[in-house]
């Protein structure tokens, strides 16, 4: 009977999901195949270089914003944003898709 109620419960979510939703190694998640040195490497990239980045926050939210990296240490970066404030984020924030940072609109 168990063996079932879980079949049942897998066949609705997989109905209820999205095409291009995959279970297990989500790639909306995460971009498989890359570690956590490699997003540091992309983030010191952008060092000093202005951008529009795309925070998202917990429950829906989502807060977007013109700034920049402003500096790099082990285990964070800090974000200076236009408005004069600055905020600091782990690097697991960008590795995970938390964090983006896109093209500013001229």
């Amino acid at each position: 009977m168990k063996i079932r109620l879980r079949l049942c419960i897998t066949k609705n979510i997989l109905a209820l999901a999205p095409k291009n939703f995959v279970f297990g190694n989500n790639h909306i998640m995460r971009e498989t195949g890359q570690d956590l040195n490699a997003t540091k490497e992309r983030v010191k990239k952008l060092l000093e270089v202005p951008a529009l980045i795309k925070i998202r926050g917990g429950r829906g939210k989502c807060e977007t914003m013109n700034g920049k990296v402003s500096a790099l240490f082990p285990a964070v970066f800090t974000i200076a944003f236009e408005d004069g404030s600055t905020k600091t984020f782990p690097y697991a924030d960008v590795h995970t898709g938390n964090i983006l940072f896109l093209k500013q609109k001229d």
